[in-house]
């Protein structure tokens, strides 16, 4: 039987792994398209690729990059890192070859392992392991083949290696590397989660693993025993056709990827009966489409609200707390319960007050287990994290009076238009009820006398035909007059991180674009 988080051991990660393989070594561990690895073939494989890495020079505490999509062997590089007490560096391959080069210049990593496709984007003189070449999945024959040969790596993990390296996406700057030690990686995978994992659990791994999201749902995986199935292209074809075929029971999507899902079940249906959680994020989950969603797949809801550096969700709106018949009067629905032992509180931005429930200021929060350190910053100089360890998040919410956060928006993304304060979310929760209206986001653009005005950018659903005043119509008749846009634009798509967030930097340029086009 699989460890959940109700029957935890003192084991680690890499030593659990090694206790199913030895326990159930032939049950599924890793599904992919073209491989299924078993824990046994799991374990031998990660000795062979740890003892592939000594052998080539990698030190302890040196850094390993992983750049490619998800497959299982980065599930392999996972656990052969932690052997050979090396950090594992998550590199983003939707970046531009310019971004990429920031980071691996700032990560340093001894090698990078990942898809000959992405070399491209790699600087000059950096090596990469390449996965893909050789037919037949070369890479991890060539380690089933070492793994009898194979001494062993003799590096026993310690509490303070530096075991994780993501980059936050960068959306009010550089990228900032968070580093996180290998306790704290242990206790955040082990600190309760409404998820509903058992024993028996099969996770759709949707979200790319070089995010904190894909990566630590991966190893939820792992550390309780669960089978895990990638896809590399995870379209909404086949992540509902992976669903039905491998009886998936938990998914981890965002709001936009479930709308996308719903259309494609409509398309063709699957049988979504194993479906028992889906948890989503990264941004609101509308409530006509939470709806749909409890129609169609008819299972548990979880709503989870986390960020690079907490390594994991620290606050979920459990199931019970979800409404599932489409109304909603509120303006900012609930977002989630701080998780146990997480401390949260909101405080005034200007001048450092804790503020009451109700009142709206910036998110800061506190983890039970150490907090990360920032790669290459001189100490001191950009943390987000104030001398007494509260982590200053840049959202800015309220709490009500169960102690249950509300999200507003980003700090950064507040509009001043008139001398009035506009969070964009909260226009965007309003055109996003529109039934003509996809997607939307809504920036400022400046403006000779009110300093910004708002404007919305829209993608209309199917063959909708509606006037952008109509829309702005629509704002008018539910929010504030100095909230609604004074123009909208109609956009073929929105620029998307690889969270799903909406860059709302990036599509101001094309906002401004259609502006003077029309």
């Amino acid at each position: 039987m699989a460890e959940t988080s109700a029957s935890r051991t003192p084991l680690r990660l890499e030593a659990r792994v090694r206790e199913y393989a030895r326990r159930f070594g032939a049950r599924p561990a890793v599904i992919a398209p073209d491989r299924v690895l078993s824990w046994a073939e799991l374990d031998a494989a990660a000795d062979a690729l740890a003892g592939r890495l000594v052998a080539a020079g990698a030190a302890a505490g040196d850094r390993i990059g992983w750049l490619g999509s998800n497959r299982p062997e980065h599930v392999v590089l996972v656990i052969a890192a932690r052997r050979a007490r090396l950090a594992l560096v998550g590199l983003n391959w939707r970046l531009s070859a310019a971004e990429l080069d920031y980071i691996v210049r700032d990560a340093a990593p001894r090698l990078i392992v990942g898809e000959q496709q992405f070399r491209v984007l790699l600087p000059a003189g950096v090596v990469l392991e390449s996965v893909d070449d050789g037919a037949g999945g070369g890479f991890l024959e060539a380690l089933a083949r070492d793994a009898g040969r194979s001494p062993g790596v003799r590096r026993p993990p310690q509490d303070d290696d530096a075991a994780f390296l993501l980059y936050t996406s960068g959306t009010t700057g550089r990228p900032k590397g968070v580093m996180n030690s290998l306790a704290s990686l242990e206790q955040a995978l082990l600190a309760p989660q409404p998820h509903g994992f058992e024993p028996d659990s099969v996770l759709l791994i949707v979200p790319p693993l070089f995010h904190v999201a894909g990566a630590m749902w991966s190893q939820y995986a792992l550390l309780f025993g669960m089978t895990q199935v990638l896809l590399p292209q995870a379209t909404p074809a086949a992540m509902l056709d992976a669903v039905e075929r491998h009886r998936v029971t938990h998914l981890l999507l965002v709001p936009t990827l479930v709308q996308m899902a719903l259309a494609e079940q409509q398309r063709q249906p699957r049988d979504l009966s194993s479906v028992q959680n889906i948890s989503y994020g990264a941004a609101p989950m509308p409530p006509a489409l939470l709806r749909a969603a409890a129609d169609a797949f008819r299972c548990r809801f979880v709503q989870a609200y986390g960020m690079t550096e907490t390594l994991c969700a620290v606050c979920h709106l459990p199931p019970a707390a979800h409404r599932l018949d489409g109304a909603s009067g509120e303006a900012h629905p609930p977002t989630g319960f701080p998780d146990p032992g997480v401390q949260l509180r909101i405080v005034d931005p200007g001048d450092g007050r804790v503020l009451a429930p109700g009142e709206r200021g910036e998110v800061q929060l506190r983890t039970p287990w150490p907090r990360p350190t920032y790669w290459s910053l001189p100490a001191g100089t950009g943390s987000s994290f104030d001398a007494d360890g509260w982590l200053h998040t840049g959202d800015v919410g309220f709490l009500d009076d169960d102690g249950c956060l509300h999200l507003v928006d980003r700090l950064g993304d507040m509009i001043i238009s008139g001398g009035e304060n506009v969070y964009p979310a909260e226009v965007e929760a309003v055109l996003g009820t529109h039934p003509a209206v996809a997607d939307c986001g809504v920036v400022g653009v400046p403006h000779e006398l009110w300093g910004e005005q708002v404007v919305a950018a829209v993608v209309l659903r199917g063959q909708a035909d509606v006037e952008p005043a109509a829309l702005a119509d629509w704002c008018r008749d539910r929010l504030a007059h100095y909230k609604c846009p004074r123009r909208v634009v109609v956009l073929a798509e929105l620029p998307r991180n690889a969270t799903g967030k909406v860059q709302r930097r990036a599509l101001r340029e094309p906002v401004q674009a259609a502006m003077s086009a029309g």
